[in-house]
């Protein structure tokens, strides 16, 4: 037997996972494993706006986070006799997650609303 699972979202990025799970059942062993990915990304927008002095700092920044993840397991019970087993089981997963950060803070003066410079001088 050998079931599938599988699953797909969509929004400003895809995100999808799947699986497969076996079971060899036999005499005088049973083999059993499964296995999963899962790829899933992320991103954050943020605009924070200080301005409780002269100068007004607003920062604006985005953050993407992507991981993908592989996950297994293996394992082979051994039936010794009625009353004992003998079994060995192998599992592990691997992943890659990347984070990416873009950001921007421009610094305005209140009074005349000039960006980066101060005052304005006449």
């Amino acid at each position: 037997m050998a079931p599938l699972t599988g699953g797909y979202g969509l929004g400003t990025h895809s995100n999808y996972n799947g699986g497969l799970s076996l079971n060899h059942p036999g005499q005088p062993y049973q083999l059993v494993g499964n296995y999963n990915y899962s790829n899933n990304t992320n991103t954050t927008r943020r605009i924070s706006i200080e301005n409780s002095w002269i100068p007004c700092l607003t920062s604006h920044s985005k953050i993407k986070n992507a991981n993908e993840t592989h996950t297994f397991k293996t394992g082979l019970d051994y039936f010794l006799n009625k009353n004992n087993t003998l079994g060995i089981m192998v599992d592990g997963s691997l992943s890659n997650y990347t984070t990416k950060t873009q950001s921007s803070t421009p610094i305005s003066y209140i009074p005349d609303g000039n960006v980066g410079k101060g005052p304005s001088s006449q």
